[in-house]
């Protein structure tokens, strides 16, 4: 007989460190955006270094991926908005606009047909 291996509960701690990591996160990542907006839209790029642009998008990454961490440890059984989130994200926005309105849904409703069907997108991709 084999054992299956049980994958621990996170703590309530586990999640609240990193929900704080998150918030501090997401502070430096409006801030650097906050100035670097700035910059483009003043046309200052004397100012603006190019590790300005690297920067933000590593606070980006980071801030995506912790916010998925979360969501995964909270809402373990919620595949579903995951891979529903996964699958657009994997496009740019108005690819994603044009998918959503060819099959007549929201985000919302994507995430309700996959959770009826897991091989939704399967289906409606191949």
């Amino acid at each position: 007989m084999a054992f299956k291996e049980v994958v621990k509960a996170p703590s309530q701690r586990e999640i609240a460190n990193l929900e704080s990591n998150y918030r501090a996160i997401c502070k430096k990542y409006d801030s650097a955006k906050y100035q670097f907006i700035d910059a483009v839209s003043s046309e200052d790029f004397e100012v603006l270094p190019v590790t300005a642009y690297l920067e933000l998008k590593e606070l980006y990454i980071q801030k995506k991926k912790l916010y998925w961490k979360i969501h995964e440890l909270k809402h373990p059984e919620d595949t579903a908005t995951r891979e529903a989130y996964r699958f657009l994200n994997s496009m740019d926005h108005n690819t994603c606009l044009d998918f959503l309105a060819r099959q007549g849904l929201t985000t919302h409703d994507l995430i309700r047909e996959i959770e009826k069907n897991p091989n939704y997108l399967d289906e409606v991709t191949a």
